[in-house]
């Protein structure tokens, strides 16, 4: 499991090992939380584009460790480059707020979880009022699974009540 901060400014490298640049964001399907697309700062202009940032699709990652390894080449970039990114960027759900099925807030999302490329919790800074009515420690997070989201948009709306809430994700 790897944190969002630890995806972003991962090197991103071409079958031809060049160092294109760095991960800047992620593009997430909020129906299925997998990632549509990786946002890479160019490190070199090797596209020629007026955008700093390019968005190619997570199909061209090979492997993802202590860097992005892509599977394709520096020549075929311009080929699988998207305009935008087809997924919500996973930086924009920071901050956003978190309700519970009863409309009672929950917090806000202080950083996102992946297994790979699969959006897996988040985890919430909690509300003052949630963390004295649930015996909290000031300091401890609560994580939440994505299947307990019920939609998204402007906030996060859960599908689970308020004694479902965990402090850590349970399988």
């Amino acid at each position: 499991m790897r944190s969002l901060d630890q995806l972003i400014g991962l090197s991103v490298i071409t079958t031809d090992a060049k160092n294109i640049g760095v991960i800047r964001d992620l593009g997430i399907n909020v129906e299925t939380w997998e990632v549509t697309d990786i946002k890479v700062s160019e490190k070199k202009k090797l596209l020629q584009l007026i955008t700093e940032d390019v968005c190619l699709p997570a199909e061209c990652i090979n492997a993802l460790s202590d860097t992005v390894m892509l599977t394709i080449s520096a020549n075929e970039i311009v080929n699988s480059v998207r305009e935008s990114t087809h997924g919500k960027l996973a930086n924009s759900i920071l901050g956003t707020e978190i309700i519970l099925n009863d409309a009672s807030r929950v917090g806000s999302a202080d950083m996102l979880f992946f297994n790979e490329l699969e959006l897996i919790c988040i985890r919430v800074r909690p509300d003052k009022r949630l963390v004295n009515e649930l015996n909290l420690n000031v300091a401890q997070p609560l994580y939440l699974k994505v299947e307990d989201i019920k939609a998204t948009g402007d906030i996060i709306i859960l599908d689970i009540s308020r004694n479902e809430l965990t402090t850590f994700p349970k399988n």
